[in-house]
């Protein structure tokens, strides 16, 4: 009988150890502005804000209090494209100016060759490791794209909110 109460008290320890360790967890990345990755899709493209995947030694990592890291992939799922540009930007609470986070690109003196400017469907576009102040609640990723080289410009402009 002292067995079977020792016992169940061991698994009741145990349970609630792996219980307190799910809740630090849980609390450690709440901390993150965003709960990433997060999905995004519309008919041309794929965009997913997510963790930086891997930090090398020299990029910049997260500073508590100060700013987080995050990753954005972006993947055009619809038709070719030509002379993509990609740029986010974070807003500050108490501002109507939003704040620069990135931006890509086609270099300038490229944009008029068909071959370099030229964008398939499935083709990707990292940005691995941006900040965001921990002040920013919303981030906005502008997409602009021609459809053939010489062709109109179109954009779409999606945002990510804070949790």
């Amino acid at each position: 009988m002292i067995r079977k109460i020792l016992a169940f008290s061991l698994v009741l320890v145990l349970v609630g150890m792996g219980s307190m360790a799910v809740l630090a967890q849980t609390h450690k990345d709440s901390t993150q502005l965003f709960r990433v990755p997060i999905t995004k899709e519309t008919g041309q493209w794929k965009v997913v804000l997510g963790d930086v995947e891997k930090y090398e030694s020299k990029m910049a990592k997260p500073q508590k209090g100060v700013y987080d890291m995050y990753s954005l992939n972006v993947t055009n799922i619809g038709k070719r494209v030509y002379n993509v540009k990609i740029e986010g930007f974070r807003n500050e609470p108490n501002s109507v100016t939003k704040h620069g986070l990135f931006k890509m690109e086609v270099p300038k003196e490229l944009r008029d060759v068909k071959d370099v400017s030229k964008y398939e469907h499935g083709h990707e576009f990292l940005q691995n490791n941006f900040p965001v102040s921990v002040n920013a609640n919303e981030i906005e990723v502008v997409i602009t794209w021609k459809e053939d080289i010489k062709g109109r410009d179109y954009k779409q402009t999606l945002y990510f909110i804070k949790k």
